[in-house]
């Protein structure tokens, strides 16, 4: 969420929504696909494996979505330290800019 989040202003929003969206499912699945599983014996709709074709078709939509999450969200950036330089000979700080980028803001 820190490496996505357009401005440190909006992250605890970004975080709250996040965390009352992945909630909202943990409440929500069981019941939904347990009434699938349900509906699907009790109907023999393809000899009581609805769940399974259901469940497949969810993990094909959200695989392909992966490919379009963007390349900041995926994590692997790596934060340099105060010290350590950049290749234009700027010393990286800790939010990301350099010393001379938070010179021109202040």
């Amino acid at each position: 969420m820190n490496n996505i989040s357009p401005s440190p202003a909006t992250l605890g929003t970004l975080n709250a929504i996040s965390l009352a969206i992945g909630s909202g499912i943990r409440a929500w699945a069981p019941a939904a696909f347990t009434s699938l599983f349900a509906v699907g014996v009790r109907n023999h709709i393809l000899y009581g494996q609805l769940i399974w074709v259901i469940m497949v078709c969810i993990v094909l939509v959200l695989a392909v979505a992966v490919h379009y999450i963007p390349e900041k969200a995926e994590g692997e950036i790596a934060h340099k330290r105060p010290d350590e330089e950049e290749p234009n000979g700027e010393a990286r700080v800790e939010n990301g800019q350099t010393s001379e980028e938070q010179r021109r803001e202040a």
